[in-house]
This record gives C-alpha cells, structure tokens and sequence, in this order.
C-alpha cells in the first residue's frame, strides 16, 4: 500500500521496509530481515537522510539482527551497526570506532540513545565473553554501562508524570543490573575497585 501511494523511494516507504523487517527479525528470519533493512537504508540514503532518527533506528535494528542471528562475526558487525546508529542520532558525532560514546549535552531523542546505549553496551560485554583473552571489550562496555547510567538519571529528572516514571523504572532496572553484571566482571577480571 506504502508503495502505491507514496512510491518506491520515499521516507514513508522506507519505514515501511523498517518496519517489515523488524517483523521478521522478531520471527527469527534473519535473513530476510536484513533484505528489507538494507532496502530500507538504501532509500534513506537516497533521499540523503543519512543522519535523522528514522535512519538511527534502521541501523539500530540491523545491529539487532546481526546481534541475534548468531552467525560468527555477528557482534562485530552489531557493533558497527550501533556506532552508525549513534553517528545517526547525534549531531556532530562522527566517531566510527565501536569504543567511542557521544557527549550527552546535545539535544537528540534520549530514549533512542539508551536503546541504542544499551544494545551496544551488551554487545561489547558478551564479545569479551566469546574472546576471553580480549579484556578491552569488557572495559568498552564498563564505560558504555557507566554513560548509560548517567543518561538515566538525566532522563529520570525531566520525567514529571509519576506512571511515566514507573515505566521508565523497568528499563532502568535492566541498565542497572547489567552494569553491575559487567562492573562484577571486570572487578573478577583485574581485582581493581
């Protein structure tokens, strides 16, 4: 219907293959997923939508793929996928290495960036679980978890509506009992405090 009324090359049309694969990736087709995502992108790269929130959101979901398809270097290319969704989001972060985090003093839509944040801080913890001998993944995630921590308490203070905050309490459960996770990890890890 999408391409009937707006045409094949369009924002619209875009989400709508967003869309489409996100709906496969939840049904476990992978493969398929990554065809409408990569479409997806294509068009918003087209239409030279490169860094707006809709094309943070595709990236988002192709690291998502990559992260749960399972397939050997599946989280490597996760991550590049995170860091190409955060490049998105953020104005003027442009830093492509999968350890490097933006500022949080700009404005964006936070609520993405701790999606995002949070993907690529379990991405990180579990490639230094596969690759035991590569400990700068754990401290990558440490420091991924530590800004996620200060996002959330940033996003707790602009929250007004008490059932707002309780519902934001369940996602800061999950922030907070994965950076203790990793913190624990790393403390077994170096012995350091």
């Amino acid at each position: 219907i999408r391409l009937e009324i707006y045409g094949d090359r369009s924002p619209e049309t875009a989400v709508g293959y967003l869309n489409l694969g996100i709906c496969l990736r939840l049904k476990g087709d992978f493969e398929n997923a990554r065809k409408f995502l990569d479409t997806a992108l294509k068009i918003k790269k087209e239409l030279q939508e490169e860094y707006a929130q809709s094309t943070a959101d595709i990236y988002y979901q192709m690291g998502l793929n990559d992260y749960q398809e399972g397939e050997e270097g599946g989280i490597v290319k996760a991550l590049g996928n995170y860091q190409k969704a955060l490049i998105s989001l953020v104005p003027d972060f442009e830093d492509t290495r999968v350890n490097a985090n933006p500022s949080l003093e700009a404005i964006f839509p936070k609520d993405k960036l701790l999606d995002i944040l949070m993907a690529k801080a379990e991405a990180q913890k579990m490639s230094y679980m596969k690759k035991i001998d590569q400990i700068e993944h754990l401290y990558d995630s440490y420091d991924t978890y530590h800004l996620l921590c200060q996002l959330v308490e940033r996003m707790r203070r602009s929250y007004k509506s008490e059932s707002y905050k309780l519902f934001f309490g369940e996602k800061t459960y999950q922030v907070f009992k994965e950076a203790i996770q990793a913190a624990l990890l790393l403390h077994a890890e170096t012995g350091a405090d």
